[in-house]
């Protein structure tokens, strides 16, 4: 019997940042959309499918936000995402609706995330006949549409910004002990963050 536990693919707010202004070797429209969708999703948490498919841009009070409007017709609700990330650019170069299948989306980020970040590791661990087991692996192979979700989440639960049960209502996770197995610990981050600078 094998257990596999989830890999936690994050990117810290400096990484995303690295993400953002890297320059492509053989830059195209669909690697520029991939990666713009991803960076508002790491910095919204919100779902490309809902992004894709619900999403409107609308202006409130002179100020650009993405308007999501989520639930069933018995119980509708819209979420209002004002986006950290779009104040650097205007909304609508920076970001594209045009539709994509998940794989698709998965395939060009796992592209975009091998020519960023093609050293960068990941550690899985398992269990297999009953003993704990460790396997790395590259982010790369391991990046996805969640990843985005999951550095949001991580990124600002661990900043202490945005009170923890509102992290947990835009990603859609309802009981604490589930999210903070979704997120990545902070033993993780802060060995991250040890390893950076110390090698900086």
């Amino acid at each position: 019997m094998v257990e596999e536990k989830t890999a936690k693919v994050y990117f810290s707010f400096e990484e995303l940042q690295h993400i953002e202004n890297f320059k492509f070797k053989n830059s195209s429209e669909r690697l520029e959309r991939v990666r713009a969708n991803f960076i508002f999703q790491a910095y919204t948490g919100m779902r490309y499918s809902d992004f894709i498919q619900q999403a409107e841009i609308q202006s409130i009070n002179g100020k650009k936000y993405i308007i999501i409007d989520s639930g069933s017709e018995k119980d509708r609700r819209a979420d209002c995402y004002s986006g950290l990330c779009t104040g650097r650019a205007n909304l609508k170069r920076r970001i594209s609706r045009k539709e994509i299948s998940n794989q698709k989306y998965n395939d060009y980020l796992k592209e975009i995330i091998g020519e960023i970040y093609p050293d960068k590791t990941i550690t899985i661990k398992y269990t297999l006949n009953g003993k704990e087991k460790k396997e790395t692996l590259f982010v790369k192979d391991k990046v996805g549409t969640h990843s985005g979700r999951r550095s949001f989440a991580t990124n600002f639960t661990h900043l202490g910004i945005i009170l923890k049960k509102f992290i947990m209502e835009i990603v859609g996770i309802k009981k604490e002990v589930t999210f903070d197995n979704y997120i990545a610990s902070p033993k993780v981050v802060n060995a991250e963050q040890m390893v950076k600078h110390s090698t900086a």
